[in-house]
């Protein structure tokens, strides 16, 4: 089997993530991520499709990153 695809499955709030594997004569089968890896891979996985958490998370992120290059550029030319 091999991967082919992934979908998210559930309530908004908690969704699951399933992996969609396809076999050698063309027939897919969903098998959920907890089944296939560990439970810290599939935490962080779930964390990463929680767009209520990557969204805000990334505008921090991008945030902290702006004001760090302008810190650095107004300590170099003072």
């Amino acid at each position: 089997m091999t991967y082919a695809d992934y979908k998210l499955v559930g309530v908004k709030q908690a969704s699951t993530v399933v992996c969609v594997l396809e076999g050698a004569n063309g027939q897919r089968q969903d098998v959920y991520l907890n089944d296939l890896v560990s439970y810290l891979t599939n935490v962080w996985v779930e964390l990463a499709m929680t767009l209520e958490i990557t969204v805000p998370g990334f505008a921090i992120l991008l945030a902290l990153v702006r004001v760090g290059l302008y810190r650095l550029g107004t300590r170099s030319s003072a």
